[in-house]
């Protein structure tokens, strides 16, 4: 986010060199608030570090590795494949032998495949909002992992 956020200040100070200073300024005051909030939100997902957690879809790759959160399985095998009843007869077995502390998936997925009997009524579900997520949606937070949540 910062090198975006400095190559977008430098490139509006070139084109407008009037104004450099205050597009400078402007990124360097987001900058330390994006390090500020980088630091609390690491420091709200430090007990997820390690914990085994399913996914509706192998989209959260980088969430995952930021998190430190193992990933056990994902519930939609191929992306924008519902997955099929058998597919989820497998998730179940390995959830059995693997249990996860949530699922994870965003709010524009099928929540089916994470709510169906095959997930398990058990688990915390977490639905992850997008930018373009209708603003009648809940925002989900790092902290309501650790509530129970199975709607969008």
């Amino acid at each position: 986010m910062l090198p975006v956020s400095k190559a977008l200040a430098d490139r509006f100070a070139e084109l407008d060199p009037a104004n450099a200073a205050t597009y400078r300024a402007r990124q360097a005051a987001f900058a330390v608030k994006w390090q500020a909030a980088l630091s609390k939100w690491a420091a709200e997902a430090a007990p997820l570090r390690g914990q085994p957690i399913a996914v509706q879809h192998r989209s959260w790759v980088y969430l995952e590795n930021w998190l430190g959160v193992r990933r056990v399985i994902a519930l939609e095998p191929k992306p924008g494949v519902p997955p099929s009843s058998g597919y989820l007869a497998q998730v179940l077995e390995v959830l059995k032998k693997t249990p996860v502390k949530m699922i994870i998936r965003a709010a524009y997925e099928d929540g089916r495949p994470s709510e169906s009997s095959a997930a398990g009524p058990a688990f915390r579900r977490s639905c992850c909002p997008t930018p373009w997520a209708a603003p009648t949606r809940p925002k989900t937070s790092i902290r309501s992992t650790t509530t129970r949540s199975t709607a969008c």
